[in-house]
């Protein structure tokens, strides 16, 4: 009853507005006694009260991963997000120490790379995230090199290893979805002076390494 007696108040109320209205003649609609007038005046500096924003900052959730025998399982905060097969034996399963979780080909997200048995060379298996069909993939880029690289500066994943006593960086860049080598150092001693030097080459757009320092 209070309800229909409120909606029947404001009817009224809103027609006798509209009624008012169209009573009135156009002169008294700008009849000057009508109006009101608003001045404004600028607000002094020393007067303003500093405006305050503050952002939101999104929970961050954190990716770990767990073992279901001999698979991975993979976690993004409670969210079980995909399960990697491995290749290691039922009586010898993957432990932590065989598995690296970062991101590898610089998309955001988290990528994983699981060690092959006994670690020989560095060699494992890269999967790498996909968010739009939100599972992890086997990355044929870095699966070629397939070893386990560092990251350097500038967006950079370097291969380090050393042959006849030179030691060599290999620096890889995403280009486009492709990776592709773009710098190589090697340090090594020279017999003539005893001292330590390091030559650098650029790869040019043919994937020629050119001496670009030292040498």
């Amino acid at each position: 009853m209070r309800t229909k007696l409120l909606l029947t108040t404001v009817f009224v109320a809103a027609a006798a507005c509209s009624c008012s209205r169209n009573n009135k003649s156009p002169e008294e609609y700008v009849n000057s006694d009508a109006l009101i007038v608003y001045e404004s005046t600028e607000i002094p500096e020393a007067n303003k009260t500093p405006r305050t924003v503050v952002t939101a900052v999104p929970e961050q959730k954190r990716m770990t991963y767990a073992f279901n025998g001999t698979n991975v399982e993979i976690m993004l905060g409670d969210e079980e997000i995909g399960e990697i097969a491995t290749y290691y034996p039922a009586d010898n399963p993957p432990q932590s120490s065989d598995i690296i979780l970062g991101d590898f080909n610089f998309d955001g997200c988290g990528d994983i790379f699981i060690y092959n048995q006994g670690h020989e060379g560095e060699a494992g298996t890269y999967y790498c995230f996909d968010p739009k069909d939100r599972q992890f993939v086997g990355n044929d880029q870095l699966n070629n090199i397939g070893k386990l690289l560092s990251h350097g500066d500038d967006d950079t994943l370097v291969d380090n290893y050393e042959i006849d006593g030179r030691k060599i960086a290999l620096y890889y860049k995403w280009d486009n979805g492709e990776l592709k080598a773009v710098k190589r150092t090697e340090t090594y001693t020279d017999i003539t002076d005893n001292m330590e030097h390091t030559d650098t080459y650029e790869f040019d757009k043919n994937g020629e390494a050119v001496l670009v320092t030292g040498q």
